[in-house]
């Protein structure tokens, strides 16, 4: 805590000598390649990554970008906010890009920089100045309160526990050491039962997708994989699939002049995909992204995402990566590999007298989904009423 607070003192506060704002990711591509270099940031922040969703999914939806950059008096990039805007009924709000997609939300912030909240708060309070029509509200969902052992600044500002935790865990450089800590002997043992099970229908390999071709065929599969189980869920086909897809591809680097943000693996059985896998890594953390597995009785018994999971966690291990999350919301695997669990929150920051009344509402929303999806017996409930419900209702 002393080390800490030292720290903090040989750090300048920040000053803010001006703000402006962009409505196009490339327009403010040497300030974001600047910060992304030394900012303490998720995956989800990178250029490449949010521009591939502006320019399909956000497009779509309307969603104008929001590129907020602050100057210090020598006219260096100091912070970047990554937000878009878009009309929600009678208010326009402006969010984190990304969307749906991304699990953590931060902003870009010089680290030699201390950052107050009345720093934070200004600076807010001028980017809205800046935007036509009239801004009426910031909506900060999943934001970690540190990030990699860096505190995040906008948690500075009022907020509410998220309704879910996020998981993570530390990577050691031998996978062996890693499997060890995280699972039992018994369930090690399950595991390569579980894939001997699986090659007896067939050889077992493992692929990361590079060409076009393999970028494909590994989409596919997901796609095919996460409709089949949404469907016994009886969840309705998302309407922005199209969208979806498109920005997945432009990801994962399918077209020829965008880079590369989105890592596909998948788990083959012969010729068939059983199992896929996508992430991001970016300063050491690989970030789980995407999972899916064939639901065919038969081959699920073999836990087909398990076993390509386990070979993924291998392989970022050897690389060198020094952590690992799966995203956030409950589910088996992440408690099983992630074990350490992080809060996130949820931060409103109203600019017009419409923008309270939506602050108010929202943040009642969601702790109500909070209350659902941490009580087992009532988010257990919750999913049995929605797998029942009607289609299309």
């Amino acid at each position: 805590m002393q080390s800490e607070r030292d720290d903090d003192a040989e750090r300048l506060a920040a000053h803010v000598a001006r703000v402006t704002v962009f409505d196009d990711p490339t327009a403010a591509a040497a300030e974001w390649d600047a910060l992304q270099a030394i900012a303490t940031i998720s995956p989800y922040q990178t250029r490449a990554f949010l521009k591939a969703w502006c320019e399909t999914e956000g497009r779509a939806n309307a969603i104008t970008p929001m590129i907020v950059v602050a100057y210090d008096d020598r006219d260096r990039p100091i912070a970047l906010l990554p937000f878009g805007r878009s009309r929600v009924k009678l208010l326009w709000v402006a969010r984190f890009l990304g969307g749906k997609h991304v699990n953590y939300n931060l902003g870009l912030f010089d680290p030699s920089l201390l950052w107050g909240r009345d720093q934070i708060g200004g600076l807010l309070r001028q980017a809205a100045a800046l935007i036509e029509p009239s801004l009426d509200v910031y909506g900060f969902i999943n934001q970690p309160l540190t990030w990699n052992g860096t505190p995040n600044p906008l948690t500075l500002l009022p907020s509410q526990p998220s309704p879910s935790f996020s998981h993570r865990a530390t990577l050691p450089s031998d996978p062996n050491q890693f499997f060890n800590d995280q699972l039992s002997a018994r369930a090690r043992k399950t595991l390569r039962s579980k894939r001997t099970a699986l090659e007896r229908q067939g050889p077992v390999s493992t692929l990361r997708a590079r060409t076009p071709a393999e970028i494909d065929a590994v989409l596919a599969a997901y796609l095919d994989q996460k409709s089949r189980k949404f469907a016994a869920l009886g969840i309705r086909d998302d309407p922005e699939k199209a969208e979806a897809e498109a920005f997945l591809h432009r990801a994962a680097g399918r077209s020829s002049d965008h880079p590369a943000s989105l890592e596909l693996h998948a788990l083959l059985c012969g010729d068939r995909i059983v199992a896929t896998f996508g992430g991001l890594g970016h300063a050491g953390r690989f970030s789980g992204l995407i999972m899916s597995y064939d639901d065919d009785p038969t081959t699920a018994k073999t836990s087909p995402g398990d076993l390509l999971l386990v070979h993924v966690l291998a392989e970022k291990c050897r690389e060198g990566f020094a952590s690992v999350d799966l995203g956030i919301g409950e589910a088996r695997y992440k408690a099983t590999y992630c074990p350490i669990t992080d809060p996130l929150v949820d931060g409103f920051v109203p600019v017009s007298i419409l923008g309270r009344v939506f602050v108010w509402l929202d943040a009642l929303r969601l702790q109500i989904k909070r209350r659902i999806k941490q009580s087992p017996r009532v988010w257990a409930l919750a999913l049995r009423l929605r797998k029942i419900a009607p289609r299309g209702s």
